[in-house]
């Protein structure tokens, strides 16, 4: 329900900064349809993940800023308020996504000589880092830089795909929201001229592109979801792009609206058929309950390496821990213990005397749940 809601919510939002920049009713509606339609945000409605709430939620502290720069003052109870929003976005997902507002409008500033909004931004920064740090110190045990280095990929346990692999599986997952926007763009640069207010393009072109050009170079290379935020101000471009050719070069949005329809209708279907289908669209869920009803013969501790069980396991109730496969060897009972079929059979021959195989997990039955006697 809550990632329901922030789907919503984006909505809303795309419609409303539309309209804001003087975009017609069909244009706004279109930006709407891009977002739904969306692959990324088709798959990412339905997982138990902060990405979408995150992109949602950045895009607003966006709204927000750019309503008080488009009247021509941004006062303190605004920044305030952008600096909460932020908050908020860092909590669900750490710092490093709040980069798309910071670096986005901060260029924007910098470039546009907005000298006053400045001190602004920076109250906002120190708004936004008080709950982190707060909850970085609450929740600091000794060791875990480490952790938290593989986390913000300073340090990456595993390299994701680099530049050129990330940008072609992103440019698919953001198919055709991408394909209105580079339209619109294109249009509106050899044209000069379009319906939305003065500086709207630049300012959103920095938020949407220059943190996630960052992303796509970072060193451990990125995966689509990394890119949720742009998705946004993508769909805003591609209903410009609406007003921008559909009455002079109708030829050049309507291919891109039949693809959106076919893929909302592909959504729709999805949708209706998935409660007909529990075993395939609810599988994690399933999963989950069965891991809760065997612990609840045997109460203990839920260990997992890695990403095991990464939307499984947010539906179990009790305390996991993360452990390493040299940790778990360790590992006192009574727990039990998820892992991948290589790392569960390694595990039971060192501790073929108190482990035991429960019964397998996942999909494909790629994991495996283990129970460690006392």
């Amino acid at each position: 329900m809550p990632v329901a809601l922030f789907v919503l919510f984006g909505c809303v939002l795309i419609y409303l900064v539309l309209r804001r920049v003087a975009a017609s009713v069909p244009a706004a509606l279109f930006g709407v349809a891009l977002f739904l339609a969306c692959p990324l945000v088709i798959r990412s409605s339905v997982l138990v993940t902060a990405d979408l709430p995150l992109a949602v939620t950045l895009f607003f502290a966006f709204y927000l800023w750019w309503c008080g720069h488009e009247e021509g003052s941004i006062g303190v109870s605004r920044w305030l308020a952008i600096g909460v929003v932020l908050a908020l976005a860092g909590l669900f997902k750490g710092p490093q996504p709040i980069a798309y507002f910071a670096l986005g409008v901060g260029f924007y500033i910098l470039a546009s000589r907005s000298w006053r909004q400045f001190p602004g931004l920076i109250l906002a920064g120190l708004i936004c880092i008080i709950p982190l740090a707060y909850w970085y110190a609450a929740i600091y045990t000794p060791g875990d830089e480490g952790n938290w280095a593989a986390f913000m990929r300073v340090r990456p346990v595993a390299i994701l795909p680099g530049p050129i692999v990330a940008s072609l599986r992103t440019l698919s997952e953001i198919f055709p929201a991408a394909l209105a926007a580079a339209a619109f763009l294109v249009g509106h640069a050899l044209r000069g001229r379009g319906h939305a207010r003065p500086g709207f393009v630049a300012a959103l072109s920095c938020y949407a592109f220059i943190a996630a050009i960052a992303v796509l170079f970072w060193p451990g290379g990125s995966l689509p979801r990394y890119f949720l935020p742009m998705v946004l101000p993508l769909c805003v471009f591609g209903g410009l792009g609406y007003d921008l050719f559909s009455e002079k070069r109708p030829q050049v949005i309507a291919p891109i609206m039949v693809i959106t329809a076919a893929l909302l209708l592909y959504a729709t279907v999805y949708a209706l058929a998935s409660p007909f289908l529990p075993l395939r669209y609810r599988q994690a869920w399933f999963d989950a309950e069965r891991i809760t009803v065997a612990m609840q013969t045997a109460p203990g501790t839920l260990y997992r390496t890695g990403d095991t069980g990464l939307n499984v396991l947010p539906y179990v109730p009790g305390k996991i821990l993360i452990a390493t496969p040299d940790e778990l060897a360790s590992v006192e009972g009574p727990a039990w213990i998820l892992l991948p079929n290589d790392e569960a059979l390694a595990l039971v021959a060192r501790r073929s005397d108190k482990l035991h195989v429960v019964m397998p997990l996942g999909d494909v039955e790629q994991w495996r749940l283990l129970r460690l006697d006392p």
